[in-house]
């Protein structure tokens, strides 16, 4: 989203972005969770671990984001684990879950 921007009749209006940045995620076993972003006062999902492979890679946007996730044996919420990352314009960032 882009806030405070006018836009006027015939005229052009240029919006940047910073470059994306990566999140390379490494998961002890298959497993379920995702990629959460802050939207205002919730949590939105915006990628899902689907319990095929235990290592992700994902260019994000820079920000704040949340991964959670929890083990494909793991049957209750309490066993679920996570990671608040930040991510940086044109960075890799390694997060490990064990």
């Amino acid at each position: 989203y882009f806030y405070d921007v006018e836009i006027l009749q015939s005229t052009e209006v240029i919006l940047g972005l910073d470059s994306p940045g990566s999140a390379n995620i490494v998961l002890p076993s298959r497993g379920f969770g995702g990629i959460y972003t802050y939207n205002a006062d919730k949590l939105e999902k915006i990628y899902t671990f689907n319990a095929d492979k235990t290592q992700y890679k994902v260019h994000l946007l820079p920000g704040n984001y949340k991964v959670v996730y929890r083990a494909e044996s793991a049957k209750e919420y309490i066993y679920s684990k996570e990671k608040n990352i930040k991510i940086k314009a044109g960075k890799s960032e390694t997060i490990k879950f064990y």
